[in-house]
């Protein structure tokens, strides 16, 4: 997007729905142009009625009459179906649409709100409705940098300590909500955490109005319910602007009438300014560049060989029912327009060509330079492997060792601040070295590159013992590598090793269900779309 281009924010809630049956809801919003092509999807909102959402979707400001649908599901979260991509397997609720110039027309809509009623199947039922609120950005460089402290956390662990994390939201004018803005990593086991900065766009947090109430809110993160709530309070950058330092009390409102109670901690805001940070396109235009690297996975985990090297695996032969052919061709050709004629790497893992290291580059099996000119002849390389068979497939998958050659010999020896290096593995469903990944990346998370994992086999898998129905989440190491969880907080912003305590200084992965979704096209934007908040969280914390 260019940067003279003007666009909007628009921020979404919802009230008055109501669950299909029983209980309450577990919604979230997709986001479609008026040709019916996806936009975007809203983390989802558990156990919810009157939801506001964390997803907030950037849009050009073009023709006032264009429209857009916003479709309400309900999230089936069952543990055969949970966080899949397919929108089929989740309950369609109803839809609605508005246009831009509704939203924005000075006249008749000040605030720029729109309460917009849900459409479902049945004409006569009250499906809810959805509110949103839009806002132009004036100026999308300008970022507020906050750092923030907790002390004296209350601890909500049984055992151990709390695992604290802060969401910040903001209050619009004309409405009660409380829309997320941006939320900190979780700092594990300590009642004194430390977050690391927060830079947080101003149209978010203050454009138009440096009184708007500001709510920042801690918790403990619960692995399998809701998080624990620890306390709150209120605040605006009015209030803490010009202040080097300022201590607020986090209150926890069902305890303050208590007689003996004070708070449930102390947040101490520190360092808060106002700052000029460059976009993705721009930095693409400052000449940035960016190294794509393929990583696949060659391993016995993608099926059974039968004496061939991929005999009726995930490796199939034929190209209509090769995943990791369609995944890698479709995904690879979404970064052509932000390569610039650069080439493309392609490596292989989980396998030994001619008996040599169980990493190997594409081209010929050696480590020297294995790059392509193009997607497809990244393509063509991976389908003479198959041709031809010159890899012997091992039992594991693992990937610690290429993930260190490609850091050795890429990225830690040029220091070139001017190259982002992404790696995207494309393997099954499961990695056998999560732990020493795990190392890996903390310890060069100073460096410039990120890593996507593309799992192309299922994540559910049903087995029987003795007579039991078991349910085994095959993406259960990737998900706690990626910060996944039922909640979809990003846990890898705090990522820990159990040993020697140290975190990771930024977001470093990321998961991809290539084949949830149904739209080749859909996932491949995805995969495209979890780099660029990564590229400028390394030049945010390390180049400025």
């Amino acid at each position: 997007m260019s940067q003279t281009t003007k666009t909007f924010s628009i921020f979404l809630s919802c009230s008055g729905l109501h669950h299909p049956k029983i209980g309450k809801m577990d919604s979230f919003l997709v986001l479609y142009d008026s040709e019916e092509k996806e936009l975007g999807r809203t983390k989802f909102v558990r156990n919810e009625l009157s939801p506001t959402y964390e997803t907030q979707f950037v849009l050009p400001l073009e023709s006032e009459n264009k429209f857009y649908t916003l479709k309400h599901y309900n999230m089936r979260i069952i543990k055969e179906k949970v966080n899949n991509c397919d929108l089929n397997i989740h309950t369609y609720i109803g839809e609605t649409t508005f246009t831009v110039s509704d939203l924005f027309d000075e006249k008749t809509n000040k605030n720029h709100r729109l309460k917009l009623k849900i459409s479902g199947k049945k004409e006569n039922k009250d499906y809810g409705w959805v509110h949103v609120v839009g806002m132009i950005m004036k100026d999308p460089t300008e970022f507020l940098c906050l750092k923030m402290n907790g002390l004296n956390l209350d601890n909500k662990e049984t055992f151990g300590k709390t695992d604290a994390f802060c969401v910040v939201r903001r209050q619009f004018k004309g409405g009660n909500e409380w829309y997320p803005i941006a939320k900190t990593e979780i700092v594990y086991s300590d009642l004194n955490p430390e977050f690391r900065t927060l830079f947080i766009p101003t149209y978010k947090f203050c454009q138009d109005d440096e009184n708007a109430p500001i709510k920042i809110q801690c918790y403990n993160r619960n692995k399998i319910k809701n998080p624990n709530f620890i306390g709150e309070c209120i605040t605006s950058y009015s209030k803490l602007n010009n202040l080097t330092r300022s201590i607020l009390e986090l209150i926890d409102p069902k305890k303050e009438n208590r007689n003996k109670y004070r708070n449930s901690g102390l947040l101490e805001i520190e360092n808060m300014k106002i700052t000029k940070l460059p976009t993705f396109p721009q930095l693409l235009e400052n000449g940035l560049k960016m190294n794509i690297i393929a990583a696949i996975d060659f391993s016995k985990k993608n099926g059974s060989y039968k004496g061939k090297i991929f005999g009726s695996s995930l490796h199939d032969k034929r190209e209509k029912k090769n995943k990791y052919r369609n995944a890698i061709k479709h995904s690879l050709e979404e970064f052509t327009p932000i390569l610039n004629g650069n080439p493309v790497s392609g490596y292989g893992f989980g396998g030994r060509w001619e008996s040599q290291n169980t990493y190997f580059g594409l081209s010929d099996g050696t480590l020297d330079q294995p790059t392509f000119d193009s997607t497809d002849d990244l393509v063509d390389a991976y389908e003479k492997i198959l041709a031809k068979k010159p890899v012997k497939p091992t039992r594991k998958n693992k990937i610690v060792s290429l993930l260190t050659h490609l850091i050795d010999s890429k990225v830690r020896p040029t220091k070139n601040e001017s190259v982002f290096h992404v790696i995207v593995v494309y393997l099954k469903n499961k990695l056998c070295d999560k732990k020493a990944i795990r190392r890996l990346l903390t310890e060069t998370s100073h460096l410039p590159f990120c890593v996507v994992f593309v799992p192309l086999g299922k994540r559910i898998v049903i087995i029987y013992v003795n007579n039991q129905r078991v349910i085994l989440n095959k993406f259960s190491e990737i998900e706690d590598l990626c910060g996944w969880d039922l909640h979809h907080f990003h846990l890898v912003d705090g990522i820990k090793l159990m040993k020697d305590q140290k975190y990771s200084l930024r977001e470093m992965t990321d998961l991809i269900p290539f084949n949830e979704y149904k739209d080749n096209e859909l996932a491949a934007r995805y995969v495209f779309e979890s780099i660029p908040p990564k590229v400028c969280d390394y030049v945010y914390r390390f180049l400025n």
